[in-house]
């Protein structure tokens, strides 16, 4: 027998429950008016503080917010009333959806992210006196023995394109968390989700672009080299500025296209947890597969690193005509992400604003 742990909430009624004073019910006039019927054992619903609990321990889920439009609440006219249900997904206890400030977290390993210049720094003195004190050609000498002994037993390792490689394409590669890999792996395989190589080398990318910044210093490396090194080692910050160019232009776009619209409909959040992504390569492949998932239907899709966790999150600015196409649609996109490899995806939140559709 299925046991349901009841908590009571202690109710301070200024107004009637789901009927605000001085307008209409937000829940009368919008096309999420049925929410409320979801799954009502499970749901207390309190006026004063416009929130509703989920009561029952055995069906935890993410809450779904639902706002109303209430003439006496604030000064432009609306109301921040909202009733929160059960969602499939994990347990939202209180908060509203969070915003991408963490864009500047240690996780993404950018050379503006915190810490990376103080690492970079140190391994750049490091490296520094190392030549002072002429320990780097008693090491060259060394490397340069073993690595006889190694060409004669792989003849192709002592080849021109072999000797080349490592200080114009293996280094740079490395120096930049190999995210030029990560970018082939979107591109030529559908699902081939993140490789984790920035979880990997990213916590010592700031020693690499030390050792490729002497190395060019020292070795009288030509303009087109450093270039083309440089290029390769700093692509992370390239794919991110990319990112965000073309966030900034679909945000236009969208906005352009819903003052277009001849018809209301219902805005909404649609949060997703996203546990498998791992760097600027991940963002660039869950922000592109967004954008081709339902484009009458999504406004804005960013997607941005956890600081405290691994993997990261999506947030979506949809809007839509009804309740089932809101389900519908927050599963398509569930479905399209773990169809990119991104797997145990799933929908933390729910954030509905109704006052749109009663306008």
């Amino acid at each position: 027998m299925r046991t349901l742990s009841l908590v009571v909430i202690a109710v301070s009624l200024k107004h009637k429950a789901l009927s605000l004073a001085g307008g209409p019910s937000p829940r009368r006039n919008s096309p999420f008016r049925g929410l409320g019927r979801w799954d009502p054992q499970f749901v207390r619903i309190s006026s004063s503080s416009r929130r509703a609990w989920i009561l029952s321990q055995q069906h935890r889920g993410p809450i779904l917010t639902l706002r109303g439009g209430n003439t006496n609440d604030n000064t432009d006219g609306s109301s921040s009333a909202s009733v929160r249900l059960p969602f499939k997904g994990l347990f939202l206890s209180s908060g509203s959806a969070p915003s991408p400030s963490s864009t500047q977290s240690s996780s993404y390993y950018l050379i503006w992210s915190p810490g990376f210049v103080m690492k970079f720094f140190w391994a750049s003195a490091s490296l520094w006196g190392i030549h002072m004190l002429q320990w780097d050609t008693q090491l060259s000498k060394v490397v340069t023995q073993q690595w006889k002994g190694i060409s004669a037993v792989f003849p192709l390792l002592s080849s021109r394109l072999a000797t080349s490689a490592a200080p114009n394409v293996v280094l740079p590669l490395l120096s930049s968390s190999c995210c030029l890999l990560q970018l082939l792996i979107n591109v030529m395989v559908g699902a081939g989700g993140c490789a984790g190589f920035n979880s990997i080398l990213g916590p010592v990318r700031p020693l690499f672009l030390a050792i490729l910044m002497s190395l060019n210093l020292h070795t009288g490396a030509s303009l087109r080299q450093s270039l083309f090194r440089y290029s390769l080692a700093l692509m992370p910050e390239g794919v991110h500025f990319w990112n965000e160019y073309r966030k900034r232009r679909w945000t236009l776009t969208a906005k352009r296209a819903e003052e277009t619209l001849d018809r209301p409909r219902v805005r909404a959040t649609i949060m997703v947890e996203i546990p498998t992504m791992g760097c600027v390569a991940c963002i660039n492949k869950i922000e592109s597969i967004l954008r081709n998932c339902a484009p009458e239907n999504i406004l804005t899709a960013s997607s941005w690193l956890e600081k405290d966790r691994k993997g990261g999150c999506a947030k979506l600015e949809v809007h839509v005509d009804s309740e089932s196409d809101l389900k519908a649609l927050s599963q398509t996109v569930v479905d399209t992400i773990e169809g990119a490899g991104f797997q145990d995806s799933m929908v933390t939140s729910l954030e509905i604003n109704a006052s749109l559709a009663a306008r």
